[in-house]
């Protein structure tokens, strides 16, 4: 891949990320996604069929965290039900040792912890509201202990932060588009190698053109 290439590649999927992330936002605020489509061609300068497929990219992602709740629930419940069970037991002991009371303190600890999240998903479930970290909660939890995670600042753990966020674009096809997908044509090259022609965003068309293969 050359460097033209591969600076193609983090522009457009700065430029989508940036597009998914602000209709996450709607979606929040409960607008909806398909009403946006045009403020956001204009905004964003994305074609149609690049705005359908991050719209429909995230509400598959919504919808599969929807689908989860039920059962993100069930396991917070058993682990609720069974830290109850610990507290009693510890409690239940007539000499307890400073050992045994420092467990007792950390069980009741996270029996808070537990109950709290527990609710905060019931409430998630009820208004039927979705949680997702772009660009990962382990990465994004990282800044909070800079040297253990091998950071000198903040500033490098940001940079990483941004490229997670923005590392990856989905493009829809359909059967009835030019071999099934116009935002990337896909050809085969005699010795079996292959090549993708990507349609380029309005907004990026002055820096790649229309098209990069």
């Amino acid at each position: 891949m050359s460097l033209l290439q591969e600076e193609f590649f983090q522009d457009m999927a700065s430029l989508l990320s940036r597009v998914e992330h602000r209709l996450f936002a709607d979606y929040h605020r409960d607008i909806s996604l398909s009403s946006q489509k045009s403020a956001y061609l204009e905004e964003y300068g994305i074609s149609a069929r690049q705005f359908n497929a991050i719209r429909i990219n995230l509400e598959g992602k919504i919808k599969s965290c929807l689908v989860l709740q039920d059962s993100y629930l069930e396991d917070l419940s058993l682990k609720i039900n069974q830290r109850k069970k610990e507290i009693k037991k510890l409690e239940g002991l007539k000499n307890k040792s400073e050992k045994k009371l420092v467990a007792l303190y950390h069980k009741k600890e996270s029996l808070v912890r537990l109950t709290k999240k527990y609710e905060r998903l019931k409430e998630d479930k009820k208004n039927k509201k979705v949680r997702l970290c772009f660009g990962s909660k382990k990465l994004f939890r990282k800044q909070f202990d800079l040297k253990k995670n091998n950071y000198q600042s903040h500033e490098e753990w940001l940079s990483d932060w941004q490229k997670s966020r923005a590392n990856q674009f989905y493009l829809i096809g359909s059967k009835d588009e030019n071999r099934g997908n116009q935002s990337c044509i896909t050809t085969i090259n005699a010795d079996d190698t292959m090549n993708f022609k990507m349609r380029v965003p309005k907004a990026l068309e002055n820096k790649y053109g229309p098209y990069v293969t």
